[in-house]
């Protein structure tokens, strides 16, 4: 494993991208501080001491767009297996606990030259940021400060998800069992627009399906989605 760690990165999602332009190799990037993370359509990710960012190279899933879906099912099987916290997922690519409060999020870029994905991951692990404008309330894995080595926990995490890959017939039902809104109803924002529904589930690439309040069905495959 080529493991690259900084004590301060502007973003590992961007220095991976340049990486990949120079070399095939596999690379994990952590950090101890991230000063400009990024999430999806580049919003901006708020790191805090002590929490978790990284980025690695992987090998997508046979079926490219269950990638995110997938390291997300991984994600929370690493967390319940090493320290027994349970997480759920949000549609495309948070990470929930206690129900309601975000915890991590999953961004993914193809990466150039290459026939491998970039996976960003985001965990707040014992504190998070109180900014007022999150759609969805922060919260952090761990309730108690413990510290957490975020280098060897970054690499034991990658690791895990190497060895545990899962094949895209088994994504779906896995992914729905940790669904934290399944049945319920939901904003998704695609392009502008705010459809409201019952979400009931993704469909077999990864898509958002909702009931709208008309009784029409409605396929989405990229937005945001915020719990009701």
């Amino acid at each position: 494993m080529n493991h690259k760690h900084f004590k301060q990165i502007d973003s590992t999602q961007n220095y991976l991208n340049g990486l990949a332009l120079e070399t095939d190799q596999d690379y994990l990037i952590t950090c101890d501080e991230q000063t400009k993370g990024h999430g999806q359509y580049q919003r901006q990710w708020d790191h805090c001491s002590g929490n978790l960012a990284m980025s690695f190279t992987l090998s997508p899933s046979d079926k490219m767009s269950l990638s995110s879906l997938e390291v997300g099912i991984l994600i929370c099987l690493y967390y319940e297996k090493k320290y027994q916290k349970k997480l759920q997922l949000k549609w495309p690519n948070d990470l929930i606990i206690n129900g309601k409060f975000k915890c991590g999020g999953i961004l993914i870029n193809t990466a150039k030259n290459i026939n491998k994905v970039i996976v960003g991951i985001g965990l707040n692990l014992t504190t998070y940021s109180d900014n007022s404008n999150y759609k969805t309330a922060a919260g952090c894995i761990f309730d108690e400060k413990i510290k957490i080595n975020s280098e060897a926990e970054g690499e034991e995490l990658y690791q895990f998800i190497l060895d545990n890959r899962i094949l895209s017939p088994f994504i779906i039902n896995r992914w729905t069992a940790l669904c934290c809104h399944e049945n319920k109803i939901v904003d998704i924002l695609e392009e502008n627009k705010t459809y409201t529904g019952l979400f009931i589930g993704v469909s077999p690439d990864g898509a958002a399906r909702i009931k709208l309040n008309s009784g029409d069905m409605k396929t989405i495959y990229s937005g945001s989605l915020t719990l009701l």
